[in-house]
């Protein structure tokens, strides 16, 4: 125990039950204490706050992600990515959220680390440990079994179909490539940056089929891998 009167030298070591009863039953030094806890966590909080979240969306579609984080939390920034074009993607956005928005229109079947590394950079002027949230939501049309086997993208073990159209043979091959790029994305950052959130979306289908995926849940380490058998 220790205590300090102004003046006066600190006195630490025993004293009397007498005096620790009285300083436990001061309201007064209760409330000190008290006070100057919640300060320091007050300051903690406002400091970890002080920070911009800085967002990637992949295949950003719609802009689903986007318009949740942003409407949310004014001070967010999103980096989206999609081939489509900025118009197209940007039509079901407000125009007030705009500002805040980075969008790319990129094949992310060429997509790499260092190239999403230099956007990054680019975009905010900061290095990737600062992404709070890299999302991924893959073109669910050739992955999904919705279609009560009319579309004939697939065969039963998720892999392409050999005796399907041409168009649907490509468009097979454009989507698995751009799966397989964003995937080897999102393990190199689980890699560098492990307190990255880092998420896939896609309905249930053929998406845990495919080989991009399960090697990833192989080669990964326990956190990324817990992360992935949810979906």
């Amino acid at each position: 125990m220790a205590w300090t009167e102004p003046g006066k030298p600190t006195l630490s070591g025993n004293t009397s039950n007498k005096n620790e009863s009285d300083s436990e039953d001061n309201p007064c030094i209760k409330k000190t204490k008290i006070n100057r806890n919640t300060a320091g966590i007050t300051k903690d909080f406002r400091r970890f706050r002080s920070k911009p979240k800085y967002v990637i969306d992949l295949f950003a579609g719609d802009h689903s992600l986007a318009k949740y984080y942003l409407r949310n939390d004014p001070r967010c920034r999103v980096l989206c990515v999609d081939i489509r074009s900025k118009e197209d993607s940007l039509r079901t956005v407000p125009k007030h959220l705009w500002n805040r928005i980075v969008y790319i229109q990129y094949n992310i079947k060429n997509l790499t680390y260092a190239k999403l590394k230099e956007w990054v950079y680019e975009a905010w002027q900061v290095s990737m440990s600062e992404v709070y949230h890299c999302h991924a939501s893959p073109d669910c049309r050739t992955l999904s079994k919705a279609d009560k086997g009319r579309s004939g993208y697939r065969l039963e073990d998720g892999s392409p179909n050999p005796y399907a159209s041409h168009h649907h043979k490509q468009m097979v091959a454009e989507h698995d490539a751009a799966l397989k790029a964003a995937l080897q994305v999102m393990h190199e950052m689980a890699q560098k940056h492990p307190n990255t959130c880092l998420t896939i979306e896609n309905p249930i289908g053929y998406f845990h089929m495919q080989p991009p995926f399960k090697g990833i849940v192989l080669s990964c380490h326990l956190k990324f891998k817990e992360i992935f058998s949810f979906l």
